[in-house]
């Protein structure tokens, strides 16, 4: 088992320090860096990677996060930096072309091209709760993103039942009490299949917190 890394400050960030960096089987990056955000909701660590060449681009041209989800579907059927005809598009996907926020596509002679891209990626989050069941339940909805962990304050009398539970839906269980960090189950890696909106929305609602961005449109 390798180093685990600090979460971040404050009263909730100290229940998920140290909460697990890599396991057998599950290797963060070695640059991801750590966050506490709100993800549907709740509180949430996550470990993430950014790409540095499109924050750096989002800062030049001042673009926010992305939330709304008819315009990830749109930025995701257009190529990207490949400019596609706007008379191919529909008329829906033409006037939702004005709703998107600047520095997000470029139009010109006729054409639109695709300039953003996805901000960051999350490789890990990792939930807090008392009741092992509801901290599943939690993680489990943010399966279709990444690799989901539990964080607990003490090992539970039905350890074996959790840890069966934890296996079954790919969740790794950490256990912080007082300074001691054990990690009972390993998170299940994560597999992306291919590319969707609702990934990305997961992306920009992250990259929304971590960076100060106001988000265009937010639907959540």
């Amino acid at each position: 088992m390798k180093g685990l890394v600090g979460m971040a400050a404050g009263r909730y960030g100290g229940i998920f320090a140290e909460a697990a960096r890599s396991a057998a089987g599950f290797t963060v990056s070695t640059d991801a860096q750590v966050a506490l955000v709100r993800v549907l909701g709740r509180p949430t660590a996550v470990m993430y990677r950014s790409d540095a060449g499109e924050s750096r681009r989002r800062r030049e041209t001042g673009l926010v996060a992305i939330t709304r989800m008819d315009l990830l579907d749109l930025l995701l059927s257009l190529p990207c930096e490949w400019p596609v005809p706007c008379r191919s598009l529909t008329g829906r996907e033409r006037r939702l072309l004005r709703s998107l926020p600047a520095g997000s596509i470029e139009i010109g002679n006729g054409t639109v091209i695709r300039r953003a891209v996805v901000p960051l990626t999350v490789e890990l989050a990792a939930v807090r709760a008392y009741d092992w069941r509801r901290g599943l339940d939690q993680a489990s909805l943010l399966a279709p993103f990444c690799s989901r962990a539990v964080v607990l304050e003490r090992v539970p009398d039905d350890v074996d039942a959790l840890l069966a539970e934890a296996a079954y839906y790919g969740v790794g269980v950490v256990v912080v009490q007082a300074a001691e960090v054990r990690v009972l189950a390993d998170p299940e890696p994560f597999s992306r299949q291919g590319h969707k909106a609702a990934g990305w929305w997961f992306a920009e609602e992250i990259y929304a917190q971590v960076s100060g961005s106001a988000a265009a449109g937010c639907l959540a």
